[in-house]
């Protein structure tokens, strides 16, 4: 199916074979997405008037499936060739003979290819030439410069002793005099001597020295330190040493109490207790008592069954309903007649009713 563009398609779903078969357009077989741009319905297919319609124009896409939204691969594609290429990528189009497709192998060969003579020279990172180098040096005091080579006035060769007045710079080689400053030096500039430098290994090395492993505690020094062992050793044989609390010395009366975590005294305990509501405490005996309310404040969490049942207004019973039923209907009774008793469905006699009811037959009128 060939639709062109700037023309106006009208699908007539009128007819009754369309019935359950809505006709839609979408930019895949698969109906992932739907394509509504120019796209009117009308109407219910399979009934008068129904229709889909469409109107190409040059941006439609190239390609349209016309497809039953209700089932699946039912329809075919129509082409509109456009330049609109959605849904199309580079993987649906071969490759021509000038215009290659990006490849890793083809960019790695490209770029082992080329050297700087293939890169034009920019404005700020120049290349290197000898003339540029020479340009950037120039000499200070004492020292002259020309054609790429510095001269200072007098011999320095390397049998020769060469006096400065002051050295900005590196210098390698037995040096005499002063270093006025060590701003751009650290230990690493400066050879080990008497005094050492510190290392993990020598510092190791001191701390285990002064480690005493005598696991009874019997030096007095204070230049030594006792190791772990030694004291987890020397803690369990003093305890051990005990077979019970008494032989362990002294119980709470030989702690001083702090001013935070104080001892249980039953005063303090009774001090500490206070009641409120209906509730009442006596903190030098420690009795807390209860007292009923005379009245309730609230109902609002109660209920009849918390009431006690008075003698006057009484608590309704099945038992008592019936009691009283009973008595009325007993009492109303003996003091009423039908007379009392409005008519139902069920009439009273009169003559007349009775009359009508009766009729003759043959020889009786």
């Amino acid at each position: 199916l060939h639709l062109i563009p700037k023309n106006t398609y009208r699908f007539d779903q009128s007819d009754s074979s369309n019935s359950g078969h809505p006709l839609r357009f979408y930019l895949d077989a698969n109906k992932t997405t739907a394509y509504t741009t120019g796209v009117t319905t009308n109407g219910t297919p399979g009934s008068s008037g129904a229709y889909t319609q469409i109107v190409v124009s040059d941006s439609t896409p190239s390609v349209l499936h016309y497809q039953c939204s209700a089932h699946g691969n039912m329809g075919w594609a129509a082409f509109t060739n456009t330049r609109n290429l959605t849904n199309f990528d580079t993987d649906d189009l071969s490759e021509g003979s000038s215009n290659l497709y990006f490849t890793n192998a083809r960019a790695d060969a490209r770029i082992s290819a080329a050297t700087t003579d293939d890169l034009s020279e920019g404005s700020s990172n120049l290349y290197h030439t000898t003339a540029r180098v020479r340009s950037a040096l120039s000499s200070g005091t004492g020292v002259s410069y020309s054609g790429g080579q510095f001269s200072i006035g007098q011999a320095v060769g390397t049998g020769d002793d060469v006096e400065f007045n002051s050295i900005v710079g590196d210098l390698t080689g037995d040096v005499t005099g002063t270093v006025s400053s060590l701003a751009n030096h650290n230990t690493g500039s400066l050879t080990e001597g008497s005094n050492l430098y510190f290392t993990n290994a020598r510092a190791d090395a001191r701390v285990q020295a002064a480690i005493d492993t005598d696991t009874s505690f019997g030096s007095a020094s204070n230049s030594v330190v006792p190791s772990q062992l030694a004291v987890k050793t020397y803690v369990d044989a003093q305890v051990d040493t005990a077979d019970h609390l008494s032989e362990l010395g002294g119980d709470t009366d030989d702690i001083t109490e702090g001013s935070t975590n104080l001892f249980h005294t039953t005063a303090r305990a009774r001090s500490s207790i206070s009641a409120g509501g209906s509730l009442s405490y006596n903190s030098s005996t420690g009795v807390v008592s209860y007292t009923t309310p005379s009245t309730i404040a609230s109902i609002a969490n109660h209920d009849t069954d918390d009431l006690s049942e008075g003698s006057s207004n009484l608590y309704f019973t099945n038992a008592r309903a019936d009691a009283r039923a009973d008595s009325r209907f007993a009492t109303n009774l003996a003091a009423s007649d039908t007379g009392d008793l409005s008519e139902g469905s069920n009439q009273y006699f009169t003559t007349a009713r009775a009359r009508s009811s009766v009729s003759g037959g043959t020889g009786i009128t």
